[in-house]
């Protein structure tokens, strides 16, 4: 039997062999991966105080080579997800851009290519949102992967990407036929008109299902209201040039229109904007 002390030496040394894969993992230090993989006393699919395996830290920061060492073992899951965020290693490596890596875990036979994290949000989510449009392509491809898919807060990968201003991005995915380009709530336009990306805004006028002047649930803004609100001159002339699809007068649950906004935040050109467009096209409604 061993006595406690020993017991409490190699409980030490454990620690000790298992942070240093960790460290390994997450600096890089392919040399040191692969010796300590070859060992009986590193466990390879351990998981750290927020949940993150070895695996999880190589995807996260890069390291294309460690990732191949690691899921190569038996003893690695490949798809451990993390306690805080719930995200598999695929899901930080598509947020961060790492393609390779994407396709080395898609290439495994455990992988679960649309799987959620603890805010209902995909790889396609996190890649869309962040840009990645070689990520957004790859992970496309994947038979499993839904286009649509809404998290938590009702976005989707269309909207993230809109919110984010990833023109790139949208367009790529509005290539797909089925595809709902007016998601409930905020839509990925409103989004876009919001924060002033004017190139998004552009992209989604440019497709014939996007729906221009919807309101969101809560507050009854529509894409036209919220650049009105910013002073966002390039993207109201947008929406002002769909004509009739957009109801220039239309009011939020406030009683206010796009051009009471203009006015309440001083927006002086967008006011001009709208008074000459009220000259050429007169209607009997007032502010």
């Amino acid at each position: 039997m061993m006595c406690p002390r020993s017991a409490q030496l190699q409980r030490r040394h454990l620690t000790n062999r298992t942070t240093s894969l960790f460290a390994a993992a997450e600096n890089g230090d392919t040399v040191t991966v692969q010796r300590l993989l070859t060992t009986a006393v590193a466990d390879p699919d351990e998981q750290d105080e927020r949940g993150w395996t070895p695996l999880s830290w190589a995807a996260w920061m890069g390291h294309v080579d460690i990732v191949r060492l690691l899921v190569a073992s038996h003893k690695v899951n490949p798809d451990k997800r993390d306690y805080f965020f719930g995200r598999s290693p695929l899901s930080w490596a598509a947020a961060r851009g790492h393609l390779s890596i994407v396709q080395i875990l898609l290439a495994r036979p455990r992988i679960h290519s649309d799987s959620k994290d603890i805010d209902g949000r995909s790889p396609l989510s996190w890649a869309a949102g962040q840009g990645h449009v070689d990520v957004v392509m790859q992970l496309l491809a994947e038979k499993d992967v839904h286009v649509d898919s809404r998290d938590d807060e009702g976005q989707t990968p269309l909207s993230w990407a809109a919110e984010n201003g990833h023109s790139s991005v949208v367009a790529l995915l509005l290539e797909n036929p089925v595809i709902d380009p007016n998601s409930r709530g905020w839509t990925p336009l409103a989004w876009a008109a919001w924060l002033g990306h004017e190139s998004v805004v552009q992209v989604l006028l440019g497709d014939s299902r996007v729906q221009p002047d919807t309101k969101d649930y809560s507050c009854g803004w529509t894409p036209l209201s919220l650049a009105a609100q910013e002073g966002y001159c390039g993207i109201v002339q947008q929406l002002l040039a769909k004509g009739d699809a957009v109801d220039a007068h239309s009011r939020d649950v406030g009683g206010r229109t796009a051009l009471c906004w203009a006015a309440e935040r001083n927006h002086q050109i967008l006011i001009n904007i709208f008074s000459d467009r009220e000259k050429c096209h007169p209607t009997n409604q007032n502010l």
